[in-house]
């Protein structure tokens, strides 16, 4: 999935609670089709759970202050920096991206420039990288079903949706919403499933 171990340690409790709950999920009889088969929709549907599940990890506090596009670190009162977080609660710039750098220099966008503050002041940071993904594909939006139609007054569009799309439960919609979830779908589909996909 290309998720950092920064943002998601090795040994995440939503690793292996993703993991647990997309075993029990998957119908066990694509193993019995093809382990190869079982494997894939386990770990995608595994993927899935995991962005709509997992937590982001806590930042740091920590005194700094910005010369040009420098954010120097005074004193770090809590937690632990980190190579990409985002601050917040400064005043100056929130949602600027810390993307680079080691020990106590960090660069703050290199392409902008920002009024030097030689006052340390208290920052906090945060990782939002879970946070931004379900955002990106808007997971936690409520969805009712899958359009079948729209139009206006010049226009309009109609998809035929498959059959499977008919039979999906409730619960299944949100897992449209990202890539892993609609190739867990698709395995699921292809073989059958108790679980409201045929």
């Amino acid at each position: 999935m290309g998720i950092p171990v920064t943002v998601l340690p090795d040994n995440s409790i939503y690793i292996a609670d993703s993991y647990a709950m997309a075993t029990e999920t998957v119908n066990q009889d694509l193993a019995l089709i093809s382990q190869t088969v079982y494997s894939s929709a386990v770990y995608n549907l595994a993927g899935h759970l995991l962005i709509e599940t997992a937590q982001d990890l806590p930042g740091a506090v920590f005194t700094g202050y910005i010369s040009g596009n420098n954010l120097n670190v005074v004193s770090v009162t809590s937690g632990a920096l980190s190579t990409q977080q985002v601050l917040v609660a400064t005043g100056l710039q929130p949602n600027t991206t810390i993307i680079g750098g080691s020990g106590v220099a960090w660069e703050v966008n290199p392409s902008q420039t920002y009024a030097s503050l030689a006052t340390p002041v208290s920052i906090s940071s945060k990782f939002t990288y879970f946070t931004n993904l379900r955002a990106q594909w808007q997971v936690n939006q409520f969805v009712p079903g899958v359009i079948a139609s729209t139009s206006d007054e010049s226009t309009s569009a109609s998809y035929k949706n498959p059959a499977v799309m008919d039979n999906l439960l409730f619960s299944d919609l949100s897992y449209v919403k990202t890539p892993f979830g609609r190739n867990y779908l698709s395995i699921a589909a292809r073989y059958g499933s108790p679980f409201g996909v045929s």
